[in-house]
């Protein structure tokens, strides 16, 4: 029987544990699943997904993850912006977190300099 990717995600994302939904999306990764599993969703289904990148994206374990799949949604949902306000807003949080995110990094490489001066 084929292995149901959607679902598989779906579920993962269900149980809320950032360990569960990683080890998922590794799963989909290496059965090249990943791009199906994030194919045709709605608002409703791209909302929790979105959501949990939100939330997990700059948590260090999972950051080189989760990054490749903002970055395939970008791609997959790019055409789509503009056509649905909900969706555009998801994708507006995942953005600003995103920046936040590089910020902060930025800041931090720039006292890491100050501190090798001392």
């Amino acid at each position: 029987k084929g292995f149901r990717y959607h679902e598989a995600l779906d579920a993962a994302l269900l149980n809320g544990a950032a360990d569960v939904v990683v080890g998922v999306i590794e799963e989909l990764v290496q059965r090249n699943g990943l791009r199906i599993a994030l194919h045709g969703r709605d608002q409703q289904t791209l909302q929790p997904l979105v959501g949990f990148l939100v939330r997990n994206i700059t948590r260090p374990p999972h950051a080189h993850v989760l990054i490749g799949v903002a970055n395939l949604l970008l791609d997959m949902y790019a055409p789509v912006f503009g056509q649905s306000a909900a969706i555009d807003e998801l994708f507006v949080r995942l953005r600003a977190t995103c920046e936040g995110e590089a910020r902060l990094q930025a800041d931090l490489a720039q006292l890491m300099g100050a501190m090798d001066v001392l």
